[in-house]
């Protein structure tokens, strides 16, 4: 019986991410194109780089709730170190990563970018496209080329000689292919300072997969994949930090880099098979939601019996099962979609002359009943 219940919950979970699709997608695009006015406007005409900062976190923010992103921190003794105790902020380092979704800028800002914008090192075609350029500009990154030599080791150093750090992807964003971590390339460890490695890994709902990979999928494919996921837990750790003992050998200082990052990020919870944090089941006893959701659409179904109003009925059997999913099995997919119904459902209700003052009154008082009732009788 737990299975079955178990793989409906399943079930609903993936048939609400092809429902929300539409949705997602404008949004996306809606948050993407309010942004880009926003962060122009605050950068190129009021030149106000904080208030350009507070745009580019709310753009985040929601990029990161529309598109059904969990960031996860692996909360070890090197997590507590750089968030609560803070004995990172005296350090100066460059910051190394495995590139290997485009998810990663997203969990990256959150992370390090708190408070100001940190210095990256990002390919120049990328660097020169807007609105790319503009944080590009605020954060006095460093563009490179693969078909030309930009002084990009020079301007490491310069970076961290005042102090700012720098994030730096050695793979290069590359196909790890049967490997764990891409092969690392040696601009990220030629300045021969302070190394702080950090490893992220995803694990989706599905077995879509959402690993760069440019030889059988194209970026569409990519996208098409991470919004009929819709919840997407991204890991990421802090690892030790990596000092330059290797004499001034940078290929040695890499490889010893790599072979950490990539022993370590083995450790972490596999990718595959697909799965929601089972921690999210509470199908152990749906019975406690069932009276809930019965109770609170009660008043509404009367006044549908009542009036032989089979509409609302059907909204109010739709809203039950929305909620009951929601409540038992809460993935992104079941709660976005719930609120979205749910505002949808209030909507009609008011189209349909339901929130008189009488009726309105009626319904608060009977809410409030509902919340002594089910929080004293401990169903």
């Amino acid at each position: 019986m737990e299975t079955l219940v178990k793989n409906s919950f399943i079930t609903y979970h993936k048939g609400c991410a092809y429902l929300l699709l539409p949705i997602r997608l404008l949004l996306t695009f809606l948050i993407i194109f309010t942004g880009v006015i926003c962060i122009t406007f605050t950068n190129n005409i009021i030149f106000n780089d904080k208030l350009s900062k507070r745009v580019i976190d709310y753009t985040v923010d929601s990029l990161i709730y529309t598109m059904g992103l969990n960031i996860r921190y692996i909360e070890d003794e090197n997590y507590k170190n750089y968030f609560k105790n803070n004995e990172y902020s005296d350090r100066n380092f460059i910051y190394v990563f495995n590139h290997i979704h485009f998810f990663d800028s997203l969990i990256l800002y959150k992370t390090l970018c708190r408070e100001n914008i940190l210095s990256t090192v990002m390919v120049k075609h990328m660097a020169e496209q807007f609105p790319i350029s503009i944080i590009f500009r605020m954060s006095q990154s460093i563009s490179i080329s693969r078909d030309e030599k930009l002084g990009a080791v020079e301007k490491i150093k310069e970076r961290l000689f005042r102090k700012r750090n720098v994030i730096i992807a050695p793979d290069s964003c590359q196909d790890p292919g049967d490997k764990l971590i891409a092969p690392f390339k040696t601009g990220a460890f030629a300045p021969d300072h302070l190394i702080l490695p950090l490893i992220i890994r995803y694990i989706p709902s599905t077995d879509r997969n959402l690993v760069w990979n440019r030889n059988n999928h194209t970026d569409l494919d990519h996208f098409r994949n991470i919004f009929l996921d819709g919840h997407i837990e991204g890991h990421i750790r802090i690892l030790d930090f990596e000092s330059p003992k290797h004499n001034g050998d940078i290929k040695k200082f890499r490889d010893h880099v790599y072979n950490n990052m990539t022993t370590e990020l083995g450790k972490m919870p596999s990718s595959y098979p697909g799965r929601v944090n089972t921690e999210n089941y509470k199908y152990d006893d749906p019975f406690y939601s069932l009276v809930n959701l019965t109770l609170y659409i009660y008043p509404f179904t009367m006044y549908g019996l009542h009036y032989n109003n089979y509409s609302i009925l059907l909204i109010n059997l739709l809203l039950f099962i929305t909620g009951f999913f929601k409540y038992n099995y809460p993935t992104n997919n079941t709660k976005m979609f719930h609120i979205i119904y749910m505002k949808f459902a209030l909507m009609t209700y008011y189209h349909m002359g339901l929130f008189t003052y009488m009726n309105l009154l009626y319904m608060c008082g009977y809410t409030l009943f509902v919340a002594y009732f089910t929080n004293h009788i401990n169903i």
